[in-house]
C-alpha cells in the first residue's frame, strides 16, 4: 500500500475570530507580514468594516457550525479571539445555528456556571470541537506590554503610590469580574471601570473634574489583568484614544501591567503622551511588592519596577519605546 504524501511544510494558517476595535486588524497585518496565511472572521455588529482589507468573512453571534466550517475549510487548527464587544450576552436561541444549538445542549451545564464569562464559554466549546484557541502573546508578540517606560515623562513618587493604589483597586474589581482599570489621585481611588469599558471611565473623571472646577495634571489610570484570568482571552488594552481621553481627564500618566496588556500603535502613544505631558509605563509588581501572596494579585506594599521621577525627561529625552509594526493612525 503507497505511504501517504506527507503535507508540505509551512506556517500553520491562522483564522482571527475579530470583535471591535483595531487590535484584530494590526494583528491581522502582522500575522501577514510574518508570512502566516490568516483568515479575519468578523462577528456582524462588532467588527469594524476595515477587516475587508484582508482575507475576511463575515459571521452572526450564535454561528458556531459556520465558524467551524470556516476553520475547516481554511485548513486551520488555531483560532486568535481579539477586539471589543459591546454586547458580552450569550446569544439568545434565534441567533444559535444548528452546530450552535448542538454545543449549547452538550455543554449546558457548563454554560449556567456564573463563574466564566462568555468568551471563556465560547472557547470552551470551540476546544471541544478539536480546535486550539492560541494567546495574542505567541501571535502578536510586539503588541504585548513590556517593562519599563515608553515615553519622555517619567512619574513622580506621588504617582508610583497612586499607581499602586489604582493597582489594588483594579485587581479587586477583576477579582470580582467588573473590570480591568481603576484611576487613583492621591493616594484615593477616584473611578472604578465597569461594563462600560475604560473610555467611559476616562470620560467620567473628565466630568467629575470639570465640576469641580479642577485644573492641572494629576492621578493615574491603571489597567491589569483580572485574578485568574485567561490570558487567550479579554486582555487589558490600551491605545492612542486611552492617552488622549487621559489627557482630558487631567491624569499625568497610564500605567499598564507589563506581559498582559495589548499595546496597539505604541509609536503614536508615545507621541501623544510626549505632546501631552502625560508618562507611559508598563510595570510588575515583584513578590516581595505584592507582600508574599501567591498570585491573587493584591500588593501589601513595594513600588512598581521602573519608576523614576516626573516632571522631567527619561534619561536621554527620548521615548524609550520600540517602533511597533502595523501601526495605524
Amino acid at each position: 500500500m503507497a505511504k501517504r504524501a506527507a503535507e508540505p511544510a509551512g506556517p500553520r494558517p491562522l483564522v482571527i475570530l475579530a470583535g471591535g476595535g483595531d487590535f484584530p486588524l494590526i494583528a491581522a497585518e502582522q500575522v501577514m507580514e510574518a508570512g502566516r496565511p490568516v483568515l479575519v472572521v468578523g462577528i456582524e455588529g462588532e467588527a469594524s468594516p476595515e477587516i475587508e482589507d484582508f482575507p475576511h468573512t463575515w459571521v452572526k453571534r450564535g454561528q458556531l457550525g459556520k465558524l467551524f466550517s470556516i476553520m475547516r475549510t481554511f485548513k486551520a487548527q488555531d483560532l486568535l479571539i481579539l477586539g471589543m464587544l459591546a454586547d458580552r450576552r450569550m446569544p439568545t436561541w434565534r441567533e444559535v445555528d444548528l452546530v450552535g444549538l448542538w454545543e449549547v445542549l452538550r455543554h449546558w451545564r457548563m454554560l449556567q456556571d456564573g463563574d466564566d464569562t462568555v468568551l471563556r464559554k465560547v472557547a470552551r466549546m470551540v476546544e471541544a470541537r478539536g480546535f486550539t484557541i492560541v494567546q495574542p502573546a505567541d501571535v502578536i508578540p510586539s503588541m504585548i506590554a513590556r517593562s519599563g517606560l515608553y515615553g519622555r515623562y517619567r512619574p513622580t513618587d506621588g504617582d508610583l503610590a497612586d499607581v499602586l493604589v489604582a493597582y489594588r483597586a483594579a485587581k479587586e474589581l477583576g477579582r470580582r469580574d467588573k473590570g480591568q482599570a481603576c484611576v487613583a489621585s492621591d493616594g484615593q481611588v477616584m473611578a472604578r471601570e465597569d461594563q462600560r469599558g475604560t473610555d467611559n471611565l476616562l470620560e467620567r473623571v473628565a466630568a467629575e473634574r470639570r465640576q469641580t472646577g479642577f485644573t492641572g495634571s494629576n492621578g493615574v489610570l491603571v489597567k491589569c489583568l483580572k485574578p485568574g484570568q485567561d490570558t487567550r482571552l479579554d486582555l487589558p488594552a490600551v491605545g492612542p484614544a486611552t492617552v488622549r481621553n487621559a489627557a482630558a481627564a487631567g491624569l499625568a500618566g497610564i500605567a499598564v501591567e507589563a506581559g498582559s496588556t495589548l499595546v496597539v500603535d505604541e509609536d503614536l502613544m508615545i507621541e501623544l503622551a510626549d505632546r501631552l505631558g502625560l508618562f507611559l509605563m508598563g510595570f510588575a509588581l515583584s513578590s516581595a511588592a505584592l507582600g508574599g501572596q501567591s498570585g491573587d494579585g493584591q500588593p501589601r506594599g513595594g513600588q512598581p519596577q521602573g519608576g523614576q521621577p516626573r516632571g522631567g525627561p527619561a534619561k536621554d529625552g527620548k521615548p524609550t519605546g520600540g517602533k511597533a509594526k502595523g501601526a495605524r493612525s
